[in-house]
């Protein structure tokens, strides 16, 4: 460990928080799905909500997302774009919803799961290639809805909003968002060589088309019939 990573790991000493400190990629839902999981997330009572300390980190997501990474170190986006700008578009479906139920913790993560090699594949292609303090060795790929608060009386009463309402909801993705210290960028996942080929298809399409458009508007003019005598007739 850096004397960098040291002091983001002991926030006190910077008065910093060190969740703050760490770079996020993540997937913005499309706004479909986003939608769905948010109203379900509004539908929960008031009263069953957490926020604890910090309620603009907890509550009900407000921007359903699929976390790819955290706990990057890099300042920017510039090497994670790099890394991941031939990816191609990402499929993804929704497989139930579940919690994260931790035992240290005053709350429980209710959450949609998520289905998709894509979605495992850049995580560990980030993983493999830049520096990150690992909190989560396993990934579970997921979309937040809400933190609850645990009720002693009633441990697993967070269940009864394990639905199967949008098992099976499919939804893709061509870009990514890389979050640190309250700055988002922006990241394309387009395939640069399809892009590409793509491109010079529809540059030879539109230069065929225009060339018989030539063809068929061009007045050509009929050779003239010679005689057997070689005489123009």
């Amino acid at each position: 460990m850096t004397f960098k990573d040291f002091l983001i790991s002991l926030p006190f000493l910077m008065n910093l928080r060190a969740d703050h400190q760490f770079g996020c990629v993540m997937a913005l839902l499309p706004s479909k799905t986003a939608s769905k999981l948010i109203a379900f997330g509004a539908s929960i009572p008031e009263n069953e909500i957490y926020y604890g300390d910090r309620p603009e980190d907890y509550g009900r997501s407000v921007e359903s997302h699929v976390t790819v990474k955290y706990g990057l170190h890099d300042e920017n986006s510039e090497r994670v774009e790099n890394l991941v700008s031939g990816a191609g578009t990402i499929i993804a479906q929704i497989t139930g919803v579940s919690a994260f139920d931790d035992p240290d913790k005053d709350y429980v993560v209710l959450k949609a799961d998520i289905d998709s090699d894509g979605l495992r594949k850049l995580n560990k292609l980030i993983a493999e290639n830049l520096p990150a303090t690992e909190n989560y060795p396993e990934y579970k790929p997921h979309a937040t809805i809400a933190y609850l608060k645990k009720d002693p009386a009633n441990p697993n009463g967070y269940r009864k909003y394990f639905t199967t309402q949008f098992n099976n909801e499919h939804f893709s993705f061509d870009k990514l968002v890389y979050s640190k210290g309250g700055v988002k960028n922006e990241m394309k996942l387009a395939n640069k060589l399809k892009m590409a080929r793509a491109i010079q298809r529809i540059v030879n399409s539109f230069q065929f088309f225009s060339m018989v458009n030539r063809l068929a508007t061009q007045k050509i003019s009929p050779s003239p019939l010679k005689s057997r005598r070689g005489r123009v007739k």
